[in-house]
């Protein structure tokens, strides 16, 4: 834990004492809200291999930074893997091949990627999925990266030769399952973790080729 500069523990109108024995560690628990936790907990890596017509793009997540599953706590909570390649007039280019979202992903349903999640069914009710972990559930999925493991999904899209174009990948993080959200009344945004913009460039070559992956220009804080 971090090392604060105080000798105090509690605030001097409080009863605080100065203390100067041992060091303070800092042991605020900050939470899945905070948006700087969530930007330092994995590390997102994304390759891309033009070959012919298809534009194939490797996409790995690793949990190397938390020591625990990802997303944690509530059964609520989603990480939430897009993958989208636009052309150079910006508009998306339809995937040929690879995973796709759930419909749990709510808006990014059906879309390129991956959610990571633990998905509980209500036994009374049927819910599913549902936020009520206290009563009798059925655990139907658990998606969650494990500390220390990698994730690696593959994509290919139809890009034919000659053509630009730009890969964008994101991993964001969600409160809650949208449907959810939407009944409560919850109005937090995603939070972006990671990301990353690869661009293509236009080639006559029909050989494959390798494209140096080019990370976003936000950095980790």
């Amino acid at each position: 834990m971090q090392v604060l500069d105080t000798q105090i523990s509690v605030f001097p109108e409080k009863g605080g004492i100065l203390r100067d024995y041992v060091p303070f560690h800092n042991h605020t628990m900050p939470g899945a809200a905070d948006e700087k936790l969530l930007q330092n907990s994995v590390t997102l890596k994304s390759n891309v291999l033009h070959s012919g017509d298809q534009l194939q793009v490797e996409v790995k997540v690793t949990n190397d930074q938390t020591g625990h599953d990802v997303p944690t706590d509530s059964p609520n909570r989603q990480m939430i893997l897009v993958v989208e390649v636009l052309d150079a007039a910006g508009k998306p280019i339809m995937l040929s091949q690879g995973p796709v979202n759930p419909q749990l992903a709510g808006n990014y349903a059906n879309k390129p990627g991956k959610t990571f999640s633990k998905v509980l069914k209500d036994d009374w009710s049927g819910e599913f999925p549902t936020a009520a972990y206290w009563r009798p559930v059925t655990l139907v999925e658990d998606t969650r990266l494990a500390a220390l493991a990698t994730d690696t999904t593959r994509y290919s899209f139809e890009l034919p030769t000659g053509q630009a174009a730009n890969v964008h990948v994101r991993l964001l993080y969600r409160r809650s399952f949208q449907k959810l959200m939407e009944q409560k009344g919850f109005t937090d945004p995603d939070i972006l973790m990671e990301e990353e913009i690869i661009p293509v460039e236009k080639s006559v070559d029909v050989k494959p080729w390798l494209i140096k992956i080019i990370t976003s220009s936000k950095s980790k804080i």
